[in-house]
């Protein structure tokens, strides 16, 4: 009989150190989810503010931004979740992640920054030759764009595993010489 009530306190005890974990774990899940959907939300208002599906001819880009940036949130929230919950297997990758993914901010931005100066000035300037080659343009400004972003991620995938580089090269060059 002593050995039952010993099992039973053990694992209540264990229970009880474990729920307030759980709890926190859950508020900060439901605090992700409120952040993220005030996030997409405001990315949607912003899109059709900006008129972004017809600006570039693209229908659905608004929708498939503003989802990108709700799933954001909640990727920037796992490693407080996986924290509360002290899953520090599971935390180490994602904390690499998100360090590996936080260093590409820069170079996202500066590409943001080309592609909104960029989209601007050349519309303005091939606004008088006709729309044929508007629309040229600003696809060339969004290869560009495309290239910029395809060249940050091949860095990455370079620096982390060196035996693709040379199938990246030459990948790289194809792509050059297409354009």
């Amino acid at each position: 009989m002593d050995t039952p009530t010993r099992l039973l306190d053990a694992s209540t005890a264990a229970l009880g150190r474990f729920v307030p974990r759980v709890l926190a774990a859950l508020a900060i899940r439901a605090a992700a989810w409120i952040g993220a959907r005030l996030v997409r939300t405001a990315a949607l208002r912003a899109g059709t503010r900006l008129q972004l599906d017809e600006r570039l001819h693209s229908p659905g880009l608004k929708a498939t931004l503003a989802s990108v940036a709700g799933a954001l949130v909640g990727l920037l929230a796992l490693p407080a979740l996986l924290g509360t919950l002290e899953l520090q297997g599971l935390l180490t990758p994602i904390d690499a992640m998100l360090s590996r993914l936080m260093g590409f901010v820069p170079n996202l931005f500066r590409a943001l920054v080309v592609l909104g100066v960029g989209l601007p000035v050349l519309t303005e300037m091939l606004a008088s030759t006709g729309a044929a080659l508007v629309r040229l343009g600003v696809a060339g400004v969004i290869v560009v764009a495309g290239l910029t972003l395809a060249s940050m991620a091949a860095q990455a995938i370079t620096a982390r595993a060196p035996r693709n580089a040379p199938l990246l090269a030459w990948t790289a060059r194809g792509a050059t010489a297409r354009i």
